[in-house]
């Protein structure tokens, strides 16, 4: 596993750093409610990163999930740049891109290739989710 897998595996750390750092950084606020959030922030990121790698010790990083990262990661994240700007109704970009990568190319075409190819990939894209990592689909049927 790469240096990008590792990195995943902690980056809900990132936002306990961030979130401290604003709180410092910034004087201005309600003091309960910069702490309330802080510490909601803080065991959020520390629960997501220890999950992490407790679910992913031992493997690689998933190729669906990092394929989704690139290619809607980034669109999202300028969409956030530009409704912070006052660009909200750029919405449409986002949303066009990420229902062509589930629904017309991307995973679609892949999960189509990869089923056949690979052996056990059926199962796998039928107890996963392709777009937002979540539950198993198995476990929540149980």
């Amino acid at each position: 596993m790469g240096r990008k897998g590792r990195f995943h595996d902690i980056w809900g750390t990132g936002f306990v750093v961030a979130n401290w750092v604003y709180f410092a950084l910034t004087p201005d606020g309600v003091p309960a409610r910069k702490w309330l959030i802080g510490t909601l922030v803080t065991v959020w990121g520390l629960r997501l990163s220890l999950y992490l790698l407790w679910r992913n010790r031992g493997k690689g990083e998933d190729f669906r999930y990092r394929k989704w990262r690139e290619e809607a990661g980034g669109k999202w994240a300028y969409y956030l740049i530009a409704a912070a700007g006052g660009g909200w109704w750029t919405v449409f970009s986002p949303v066009l891109m990420t229902t062509l990568l589930l629904r017309v190319s991307g995973v679609a075409l892949l999960e189509k290739t990869l089923t056949t190819a690979k052996p056990g990939y059926k199962e796998y894209v039928e107890s996963t989710s392709a777009f937002i990592p979540w539950f198993s689909r198995r476990r929540r049927l149980q």
